[in-house]
């Protein structure tokens, strides 16, 4: 099964679809494949946002800008 979420940024999509994805796993592994690329201080505090987001959820997370 494929979730696509839109939106806007700041609308909350990572956190919604991080419930969806815990949801939709069960017992099952978690993966997160976050692909930002983080350009000074307000992209580094998005970043350290998500991170507290996903904390203790379980996701195996893979940060890869590039070469995905």
């Amino acid at each position: 099964m494929m979730v696509v979420v839109t939106g806007a940024s700041g609308s909350g999509k990572s956190e919604y679809a991080e419930g969806v994805a815990v949801k939709l796993a069960g017992k099952g592994d978690l993966y997160y494949l976050a692909t930002m690329r983080v350009y000074g201080e307000e992209g580094v505090r998005r970043v350290e946002r998500h991170r507290k987001l996903r904390a203790g959820k379980g996701f195996q997370t893979a940060e890869c800008p590039v070469k995905v």
